[in-house]
């Protein structure tokens, strides 16, 4: 069965996102076809963009935004997946789906963001997980989707899994093991792959389509040595690069502070451990 949802549905337009986990090559141009799709898509971008720049510059300063807004967006994602799955084996009314895609995302990012930030050793755990599993993405849509074990499993293949769920448990072994410095990359290297799709959706889509190929994994690798995808792929990696280099830069400035006996009058944006 399909899930059943109004076109004005506010959620719908995540539906092609989400629910199928960028699989189908056709969401990009659905997404933007919608009525007021374009609006919603700019609220995303906004909120995106805001998010990643959070995390590029000052990942290792804002810990508990930062942790609150990996938990929030990991736990909404997985949500709406989950909950998109169950209704389209019950057969939902479009309006229930509508209320449940709305409010269980939402929820269950709010109340998980909320503990991660008051567990602050989990929550690391929860950052590292999330920056493993978007590496894992990439790493399945640049190169891992031509394997293929078979077996299918959510409407993917293993593989598509075993690279989710591998890079997101290494992920948060190696935060929870070296905090500082794996922080700061993590943070920046997410902030980097958060921005591409803010931009995406707010600027450069507006001069060619074919750069919402990078939101798609199957355009992503299908198209990868485009300039469209290539240029964007190249772009991520300078921010994340950009983004550990500033933030590593504000760590010497307060080690050197605290050798000194200095207290700035503002602080360098640096996390440290109480």
């Amino acid at each position: 069965m399909t899930l059943a949802l109004d076109g004005q549905c506010p959620i719908a337009p995540l539906v092609p996102i989400l629910g199928s986990l960028g699989s189908s090559e056709a969401w990009t141009d659905h997404l933007f076809e919608q009525s007021g799709a374009v609006v919603v898509s700019a609220m995303i971008g906004i909120v995106l963009l805001i998010a990643g720049s959070m995390l590029l510059l000052f990942g290792a300063r804002l810990v508990k935004p930062v942790i609150f807004l990996c938990v929030f967006f990991w736990s909404f994602a997985v949500t709406f997946f989950v909950i998109e799955v169950l209704l389209s084996a019950e057969d939902a009314t479009p309006t229930t789906s509508c209320y449940a895609l709305l409010i269980g995302p939402v929820m269950a990012g709010l109340f998980l963001g909320s503990v991660a930030t008051l567990l602050i050793d989990t929550a690391f755990i929860a950052v590292g997980s999330a920056v493993g599993a978007a590496l894992g993405y990439v790493a399945y849509a640049v190169f891992f989707y031509q394997f293929s074990c078979g077996l299918t499993w959510l409407s993917h293949d293993l593989v598509y899994w075993i690279c989710i769920i591998g890079s997101s448990c290494g992920g948060a072994f190696l935060l929870a093991q070296l905090e500082l410095q794996l922080l700061i990359v993590a943070t920046a290297t997410l902030g980097g792959m958060v921005m591409v799709p803010a931009i995406d959706v707010l600027v450069l889509r507006r001069v060619d389509e074919r750069f919402l190929w990078v939101l798609d994994a199957t355009a992503f690798a299908k198209h990868f040595w485009s300039p469209f995808v290539l240029s964007q792929a190249i772009g991520a990696i300078a921010l994340a690069i950009v983004g550990a280099r500033f933030q590593m830069h504000q760590a010497r400035l307060l080690f050197a502070y605290d050798r000194a006996g200095y207290v700035p009058f503002i602080p360098p944006v640096v996390y440290v451990r109480p």
